[in-house]
């Protein structure tokens, strides 16, 4: 499959494998199982794919058990799946089944029948994620679809006003009751960088003086929660055009909920709140990192997923700026890889800067590194094993384009490297602004008690 280079749309990949034979990859109704890397007729070998997301197509993944003769495809046979956009067996998949194989219509994504898949016993599993979730089908033959659009599940208590995303008011595409906060809202959108997703509610019989009862609770397909970088407003009049779509300068870190019999119990429970009859929630679901290394970039890893095919710019030059977008997962590491060209004193010839759109920095804490005489293997490329350490400050003479002359290069004194951040987007990241001083009229944005508050 060609990839187009530029940013007008996201490149995802998707490593799988399938209990036992892979039949088929589609997306958008194109076949791109020749694009498929790896061996399809063997479980034990990880498959991966990559395409440029279009708004509302399905990725269809066919395949069949040889099993089945004498076991329940539930059993002994499924499917398993780790993208770089956050999706996973535990997401929103569907699944038609037959005792033939699957036709063109259903490898497609079209036609009827798709309904949810059964959970996988079977003892495969795809090596780099095996505890993730599995799912399958009770016949022999089988093919799961998802849509590659974000899909969010959540509610509020106790209602839904509006629903925006990169500014745009899609609350009349909220599917579910939104008067009724133990009833599931479900809205999909194509993801767009640096774009806010912005929920306002309000909790009709909530007094002036309340903590922070009521809430938000909400799951989503790449990987959003309750638990994930959002912002927070709150006031005790109903919000304006600016505030709903996510605009304003008062957001700032919400509440957990104390309103914890109110929960719903298959969705991600953390609740965030605010003090306030009407709330709004905002978060940005994309981060866009610029960053380069000297000397050469080998991989970029974050949340385990190897997300190097999706950087954009020169892996082997290091005056050239590199991109590359994700998708915030809390405690989720970035990793990046490289080596130097030198052959000593490489706290002087080599390194890491970058600078991301959520405030992460090489100035930033937390940074940790690995280094070697021989080139890094798993699995430290995607961030595991032990030995990393704070990394040096590098003197190189390399720069970021656009990047402060104040933003520390990091540094290492072996030729080979693994630079860690651990973002705990939940936590720390959540703000990049200070938060202005509140109005004595207006929101109401600073009456969350530190007990309830996660600091």
């Amino acid at each position: 499959m060609e990839e187009k280079s530029g940013r007008d749309s996201t490149l995802i990949k998707c490593l799988f494998t399938i209990d036992d034979v892979v039949d088929s990859v589609f997306y958008d109704r194109q076949d791109l199982t020749g694009d498929v890397q790896g061996n399809l007729s063997d479980w034990h070998v990880e498959k991966n794919i990559v395409f440029r997301q279009v708004p509302g197509a399905y990725l269809v993944i066919a395949g069949h058990n040889l099993d089945h003769e004498w076991e329940d495809s539930c059993t002994s046979g499924g499917f398993q799946i780790k993208c770089s956009n956050g999706i996973s067996g535990a997401s929103a998949w569907e699944s038609v089944g037959a005792s033939y194989p699957i036709e063109p219509l259903h490898a497609e994504g079209r036609g009827r029948g798709w309904n949810t898949p059964c959970a996988s016993t079977s003892s495969f599993f795809l090596e780099q994620d095996p505890s993730s979730t599995k799912i399958s089908r009770r016949e022999k033959y089988y093919a799961f679809r998802i849509t590659t659009d974000i899909t969010c599940t959540f509610t509020i208590d106790d209602e839904v006003d509006s629903v925006y995303y990169d500014g745009r008011d899609i609350t009349s595409y909220v599917k579910g009751n939104k008067t009724k906060w133990d009833a599931d809202k479900q809205v999909s959108f194509m993801e767009v960088q640096g774009a806010y997703l912005t929920i306002a509610g309000h909790e009709p019989e909530r007094s002036v003086e309340d903590d922070c009862s009521g809430g938000l609770q909400i799951n989503c397909s790449n990987g959003l929660a309750g638990g994930s970088g959002w912002e927070v407003l709150g006031s005790n009049v109903t919000f304006g055009e600016a505030m709903k779509s996510g605009g304003s300068n008062f957001w700032r870190r919400p509440c957990i909920s104390i309103s914890g019999s109110r929960v719903n119990e298959h969705l991600e429970p953390t609740k965030i709140s605010a003090p306030d009859r009407f709330y709004a929630f905002r978060i940005r679901a994309e981060v866009v990192c610029s960053f380069t290394l000297d000397d050469v970039l080998t991989s970029v890893f974050y949340n385990g997923n190897n997300i190097t095919d999706i950087v954009t710019g020169d892996k082997q030059d290091r005056t050239k700026e590199k991109t590359v977008a994700f998708t915030p997962a809390p405690g989720a590491y970035l990793v990046f890889a490289g080596h130097d060209v030198q052959d000593s004193n490489h706290c002087a010839s080599s390194g890491l800067i970058i600078q991301c759109s959520n405030g992460i920095t090489s100035s930033s804490g937390n940074w940790t590194a690995f280094s070697s005489s021989d080139q890094i293997p798993q699995p430290y490329v995607s961030g595991g094993g032990d030995g990393w350490e704070a990394p040096c400050t590098s003197t190189s003479d390399f720069s970021l384009v656009n990047a402060s002359s104040s933003v520390r290069k990091l540094g290492v004194p072996n030729k080979y490297y693994a630079f860690r951040f651990e973002i705990n987007y939940a936590e720390k990241y959540a703000q990049l602004e200070q938060t202005p001083e509140v109005p004595q009229s207006g929101l109401n944005v600073g009456r969350c008690n530190t007990a309830a508050t996660r600091e």
